[in-house]
């Protein structure tokens, strides 16, 4: 696989792990916890953004996918 599609493939992973931690995040009851996840979902959506900046491409991700939790 050449260079950019890695890192479309990168960005697309990033993008998904923000949907789910997101969904995670909204499932938490202890504080502390969802706390903790939405740091992670945040991280997650820059780390897109980061890779965005290279594709010049915004793709999206597979939350569509998740079902209820």
């Amino acid at each position: 696989m050449e260079t950019k599609g890695v890192i479309l493939t990168a960005q697309g992973n990033e993008i998904t792990e923000h949907f789910v931690y997101d969904k995670l995040s909204q499932s938490m009851r202890d504080s502390h916890h969802k706390n903790i996840l939405e740091r992670i979902t945040r991280d997650e959506l820059k780390h897109y953004h980061f890779w965005e900046e290279y594709t010049s491409k915004a793709i999206g991700g597979k939350s569509n996918d998740m079902s209820p939790m």
